[in-house]
């Protein structure tokens, strides 16, 4: 944060220019305190998300829905943040018009499978393009580049004559570009004798009352929309168009779209409810395994899990649908509650961090975790008793009586080892700031865990008892993760060291550290290296291109092999003892043998994230942390 940040900020905090507005019925008494909390929480999102103002709402299945606003929307006039300020919401747009052209493929007049060539023969390479490869982003084709003039006003058939040569054959590849929304709604455009503005207009905007809502560039505008920031530029545009007229048109119904946070919430709402596309429809659109094995040719463009005009990604430990926008905005429905988040940011913000704290204030969103086990071939999931409460992954004992894992207690946490069921919890160190996973020796008479501290994490090795804690390495920007090799000779651990994440060991007793493999970091979940059952290589989360990847290494750092070579992003793996590795993708987890990776065995199919994952000795059950 800038020092003219914190000035303007705390200038604001003391003439009380941080506005917050609550919109909700008179009769939801039951929710007056979710909305204080949301009140407070849609401050902690302006800090968090580093914007120069944020507007959020939340809409309930119920139709309870509050909408808060905070900051100022422009540091030039000192305009302040209100739910009512429209947002230029960027890659936001795609959602609708996908919509849109889900409403005519069920009214037959389009088909997701039929090449478009019919519609838009002027698109080079459109005889082999499908609408499906368009709306998913796996036509092949690449980005129109945008030109120095920001005043400069495009047209679709213009921006078709500029795009570059295909990044690869139509269904070869997964590459997120605005050009197959540019295409998808020049498509519909064709197909319907109305230009795509009004087809959003007619079929999303008027029917949901959406009022401030309006495709910049392309219509009249319904508001003095927010001043909006891409690459750090900012530019004050003639026409009122945010970011600015070149960008507008030249992505059109790719990104054009200007909406409040309320009208983003009641779209999210309608949509993923099933009130504006059918239910098939709505399936196809959420669906992402069609794309999740294909490669992404640009690593910067890769979002991690994408169906039709749909993002599905986890947030706040519960899978979400949705879409973000690179002007700092997001959208996220949770389908598990039927609670919609709507996120708008300006100034740079980051719409994750925000819709993080709005998240954690609503209450349908628990974030409190549980230990649970399930079978390798997906049956008998069930929850362990006596372990409910916000804890990292558990370990679980050699001799598979035992679970070690660390509970939150207050602002810090504590190490405690129990009965494999979870009873007779006994607290081996407390005390701690923010611990990590916890991994036991082969003997099951230490444990070893990280603590994250302001000068970066430290591991530690602990006699099961609680009896001599030692430092074994402590420093780096982030990491740990230590997990003792098969004969307990050896820690492995990962640590961040600036754009790179590195997979080390090191003795216990903290002499003879050493590198094994460094990798570009690509993702939030990388490393946790795992041990192989004979103790001669590693498993971990690493980058290969796009997102984070299951890899392999040599203990010397060579035979380094991804296993998920896809752009959704893997996380926390684990060896079993007979050679399989388990992961966790998208909240659900799966397993694969190393030797064969592309035959994955889906094991859980939830709406939480599931994480900490651990085999029992028997190779037989998984035991994981999530939520229910």
């Amino acid at each position: 944060m800038t020092l003219r940040r914190r000035r303007l900020e705390a200038t604001l905090v003391a003439s009380l220019a941080l506005v917050i507005f609550a919109i909700s019925p008179a009769d939801s008494s039951t929710e007056n305190g979710t909305d204080v909390a949301l009140d407070r929480a849609v401050i902690r999102a302006l800090d968090a998300s580093g914007a120069d103002s944020v507007s959020a709402a939340v809409l309930y299945p119920d139709g309870h829905s509050w909408a808060g606003a905070a900051g100022i929307v422009d540091t030039r006039t000192h305009r302040r943040a209100a739910p009512s300020v429209p947002y230029a919401v960027a890659s936001i747009t795609k959602m609708f018009v996908a919509t849109v052209a889900m409403q005519l493929v069920d009214d037959g007049v389009l088909a997701l499978d039929e090449p478009v060539p019919r519609w838009i023969p002027q698109l080079r390479g459109a005889d082999r393009i499908t609408l499906r490869q368009l709306l998913g982003h796996t036509s092949g084709l690449a980005e129109t580049p945008p030109v120095d003039d920001l005043s400069y006003h495009w047209t679709p058939d213009e921006s078709f004559a500029h795009v570059p040569e295909p990044q690869c054959e139509p269904g070869a590849c997964f590459a997120y570009v605005d050009t197959n929304y540019v295409a998808t709604g020049q498509v519909i455009a064709a197909a319907t004798g109305q230009p795509i503005e009004a087809e959003v207009r007619e079929r999303i905007l008027e029917p949901l009352h959406l009022d401030h809502t309006w495709l910049q560039g392309f219509e009249r505008a319904r508001g003095n929309v927010a001043p909006a920031q891409l690459a750090n530029q900012s530019f004050d545009d003639p026409e009122g168009n945010a970011p600015s007229t070149e960008f507008v048109t030249r992505i059109g119904a790719a990104g054009a779209l200007a909406a409040t946070s309320s009208d983003l919430a009641t779209f999210g709402d309608a949509l993923f409810r099933g009130r504006i596309v059918g239910t098939e429809a709505l399936s196809t659109m959420t669906d992402v395994a069609p794309s999740t094995p294909l490669p992404c040719p640009d690593e910067h463009r890769c979002p991690p899990a994408y169906g039709l005009g749909v993002s599905v990604e986890v947030l706040k430990g519960w899978r979400t649908w949705g879409h973000s926008g690179s002007t700092g905005s997001l959208v996220a429905y949770f389908p598990e509650q039927q609670v919609t988040v709507a996120v708008v940011t300006n100034g740079g913000g980051d719409p994750y961090a925000a819709a993080t704290e709005i998240a954690a204030a609503t209450p349908s969103l628990p974030t409190r975790s549980d230990l649970f086990t399930v079978d390798a071939d997906g049956t008998r999931a069930r929850r362990i008793p006596h372990t409910h409460g916000e804890r990292s992954g558990a370990a679980v004992s050699p001799d598979g009586t035992k679970l070690a894992f660390t509970r939150s207690v207050g602002p810090k946490a504590e190490l405690v080892v129990a009965r494999i069921d979870g009873s007779d919890p006994q607290v081996v160190v407390d005390g701690l700031p923010e611990p990590g996973n916890p991994a036991w020796s082969p003997d099951g008479t230490r444990l070893a865990f990280a603590s994250f501290r302001k000068d970066g994490p430290r591991i530690y090795v602990v006699d099961a008892d609680g009896a001599h804690r030692r430092l074994v390495a402590r420093g780096a920007e982030r990491g740990a993760g230590p997990r003792f090799s098969p004969d307990g000779s050896l820690l492995a651990y990962h640590v961040y060291l600036g754009n790179d994440m590195e997979i080390r060991l090191i003795r216990p007793d903290g002499t003879g550290m050493r590198s094994v493999v460094s990798v570009p970091i690509r993702g939030r979940w990388m490393g946790y290296a795992r041990w192989s059952p004979d103790g001669t290589r590693l498993a971990f989360t690493g980058a290969d291109g796009g997102d984070t990847d299951v890899q392999v290494v040599a203990l010397d750092g060579s035979n380094l092999v991804t296993l998920t070579a896809d752009h959704v992003p893997e996380a926390e793996v684990a060896w079993s003892p007979d050679g399989r590795i388990a992961f966790s993708r998208l909240a659900d987890i799966f397993v694969m043998d190393p030797d064969t990776p592309d035959a994955l065995q889906q094991v859980t199919d939830t709406p939480s994230d599931e994480w900490g994952l651990d085999w029992l000795p028997d190779g037989r059950r998984i035991v994981y942390t999530g939520r229910r």
